[in-house]
C-alpha cells in the first residue's frame, strides 16, 4: 500500500486500487503459475462462451467486518439480467454458500438460467453462510476449488462482486477486469441499467468507446455521467 500516489487519497474505490492491482498483477504474472490439474479443471467448467462471459462472485459465508457487508443474492440479479440484455452468452457464478445458487435459479427468468454454469454442486459450500468453507472441510481440496473459481472467473469478459480476495484475484490475474467490473460494495458503482452499456463496450457491440488494450490500469474515461440517479457526484459509464 505503500506505493499508492497521495494524490489518489479521497479519490474513488476504483482510481485507489489500479496502483495496487498493477502491481499485484505484475507479481503474480511473474511468479505465480497453476498447476495443470487446476488449469484442466479450470477448462472443464469455464463457459463455453467465455469470450462473452460474466464472472459473479458472492461472499458470503463468515463475512464479518467493519467495512463489509453480506450482498443479498437478490441485488446481483437486476445485473446479471442487464448483461444478458447486452447480449451475453454465459455466467459464472462463484460463491461459497448453497443459498445464492438456489435463490438465482428460482426467480431469475429460464432465459437467463440456463446461461449460468458453476463448479457443480458437489464443491464445499456452506449451508447457512455461518461457517467458513476452510472449516467444512478439507484445506487442499477447499483451496483448490478456490484457486479454480479464481481462473474460471479471471477469464470472464466482465466481473460482478463484493469485497473478496476471490475477486481481487481475478482482477490480478486479468487486469482488463479493473474497468469491466462492479463492486457491489462500493457507494460509487453503476446502475444495473448502466451495467449493460458497460456490457457492450465490453462485448464490442457498441463501438463509441475505442479499443485501448494498454488502458485497464489508467483513469476511467467518462462515457455518460447522470447525476441525478445516483447519490454520489463522481459515478459514472466508464
Amino acid at each position: 500500500n505503500h506505493d499508492v500516489p497521495a494524490s489518489l487519497v479521497g479519490s474513488s474505490l476504483r482510481e485507489w486500487l489500479a496502483p495496487m492491482r498493477a502491481k499485484a498483477h505484475n507479481l503474480v504474472n511473474r511468479y505465480f503459475r497453476y498447476r495443470p490439474y487446476l488449469t484442466q479443471r479450470a477448462d472443464q467448467v469455464r463457459p463455453s462462451g467465455a469470450s462473452s462471459c460474466l464472472g459473479v462472485h458472492i461472499r458470503l459465508a463468515d463475512k464479518q467486518g467493519s467495512f463489509r457487508r453480506k450482498i443479498k443474492a437478490g441485488d446481483y440479479l437486476p445485473y446479471i439480467e442487464a448483461f444478458v440484455r447486452a447480449g451475453g452468452k454465459a455466467v459464472y457464478v462463484a460463491t461459497d454458500t448453497e443459498r445464492p445458487l438456489t435463490y438465482m435459479m428460482k426467480n431469475l427468468p429460464d432465459f437467463v438460467t440456463e446461461k449460468i454454469r458453476t463448479q457443480g454442486h458437489h464443491i464445499v459450500r456452506s449451508e447457512t453462510g455461518e461457517w467458513a468453507t476452510h472449516l467444512l472441510d478439507d484445506h487442499h481440496r477447499v483451496n483448490s476449488e478456490t484457486l479454480v473459481d479464481i481462473l474460471a472467473l479471471s477469464r470472464c469478459s466482465l466481473l460482478l462482486h463484493s469485497h473478496s480476495t476471490v475477486s481481487e484475484a481475478a482482477i490480478y490475474l486479468n487486469p482488463s477486469l479493473h474497468n469491466n467490473s462492479v463492486n457491489l460494495e462500493d457507494s460509487d458503482r453503476i446502475l444495473s441499467k448502466d451495467f449493460e452499456m458497460l456490457t457492450r463496450f465490453a462485448l464490442g457491440k457498441d463501438k463509441t468507446l475505442q479499443k485501448d488494450e494498454g488502458a485497464a490500469f489508467r483513469s476511467p474515461r467518462i462515457v455518460r455521467h447522470n447525476e441525478a440517479e445516483r447519490p454520489c457526484r463522481s459515478n459514472a459509464i466508464i
